[in-house]
């Protein structure tokens, strides 16, 4: 997928360190974490509607969800970033590794709505508003020269490592079973991770709640269909070459029941 228009925020945020790091910057004061993630969050949405004029977004996506990784950038709530109708990927595609910078494996939970959202949402509201729920294998690309590059502030302004996502099969919206769900992916036929659905901010309602709130606070619309991605299931992984299968299911179900995404890095 093409992310020319995105590269002119992350190259900015490069150009703008120098004067942050140094406290000679008037425009964003480092002091204030507040801040520098609001501005970080205006360039990303320049870029985002921008490239969503020739590639619609279709929906959206969370990262940094665990305390684990919020902690390793030293934030204080998780990412949030768009995704393009040319990132979709149905089940059994095959992906070549070469073509990326960085590419990641990560296995999630989305959700697609029934219709759209124009206010901020609590979690007895959700039912009202989401249609199902899709398994869901994400392959951000992370675009960074060196790995000190990386910081939450390069992150948004990248939109997060957006790329492709695989979705799998819907299943019903059940927000009293939701955070049953686990899941494991193997690789050439070794299980290589587990998670579980309750990895992401500790409870799925609680992550699709903040995530709603915080896309509308950015300015962002959702819109009927749209994808929610509530962030990862487990650890980020490094893609490497083989076939991999992601399976989601609760211990309720049988195992023919079990959701199956099945997709080759080569």
């Amino acid at each position: 997928m093409k992310k020319a228009t995105l590269l002119l925020p992350f190259f900015l945020s490069f150009l703008l360190a120098p004067l942050l790091l140094s406290g000679c910057g008037s425009m964003l004061v480092p002091s204030d974490e507040e801040k520098l993630m609001q501005d970080a969050y205006s360039l990303q949405r320049v870029s985002v509607l921008q490239h969503a004029i020739n590639d619609p977004i279709v929906g959206y996506k969370a990262g940094l969800t665990s305390e684990k990784g919020q902690e390793a950038f030293n934030v204080g709530e998780p990412l949030v970033g768009a995704l393009f109708r040319s990132g979709f990927s149905r089940n059994r595609g095959a992906y070549i590794l070469g073509n990326y910078h960085d590419l990641r494996l990560e296995v999630e939970l989305g959700y697609i709505l029934k219709r759209p959202i124009t206010q901020p949402v609590e979690a007895d509201q959700l039912s009202h508003y989401i249609k199902a729920i899709v398994p869901i294998v994400e392959l951000p690309n992370l675009r960074f020269a060196r790995k000190d590059e990386m910081t939450a502030a390069t992150l948004i302004t990248s939109n997060v490592g957006s790329n492709h996502f695989i979705m799998g099969n819907t299943m019903a919206y059940e927000p009293d079973t939701v955070n049953q769900l686990t899941t494991s992916l193997s690789k050439n036929g070794t299980i290589i991770m587990h998670g579980k659905a309750t990895d992401a901010m500790g409870d799925q309602q609680e992550a699709l709640v903040w995530m709603i709130n915080k896309l509308l606070a950015i300015g962002y619309p959702l819109n009927q269909d749209n994808l929610l991605i509530t962030g990862a299931l487990g650890t980020m992984l490094p893609a490497e070459k083989g076939q991999y299968e992601a399976r989601f299911r609760t211990d309720a179900m049988e195992e023919h029941e079990t959701y199956i995404i099945a997709f080759s890095i080569r």
